[in-house]
């Protein structure tokens, strides 16, 4: 697995922490992405940066961008569900909307 971020778990970025300070989730960065990892063992990628959404000015998020090799349509649905489920066992239920999961199924694992 190739993890594309500025670690904490080594270093996080400077500007994602100040964003997590400021929307007061900076104590979950660490064990979310220790669940992204457990959840998706078999991940091709996953990068965690900020994300500013280009229609509503000042909306950001953190998001947590993971390819995997798609395995079909049920099996994407639960991998999400379950994902997000350990997203509300980790942070508090009004803070978890700083967070976005991006699964990216990709049709086969590259040769």
């Amino acid at each position: 697995m190739t993890i594309a971020l500025s670690e904490r778990t080594a270093h996080w970025s400077l500007d994602m922490l100040e964003f997590a300070r400021q929307q007061e989730v900076a104590d979950y960065l660490d064990p979310l992405l220790a669940a992204t990892k457990r959840l998706f063992p078999d991940a091709m990628r996953l990068a965690v940066y900020l994300e500013a959404d280009p229609e509503i000015e000042g909306d950001r998020h953190i998001a947590l961008e993971v390819e995997i090799v798609f395995s079909g349509v049920e099996a994407y649905l639960d991998r999400n569900r379950r994902w997000i489920a350990e997203l509300c066992h980790i942070c508090p239920a009004p803070l978890t909307c700083v967070f976005r999961l991006l699964l990216m199924p990709v049709a086969h694992e590259p040769a």
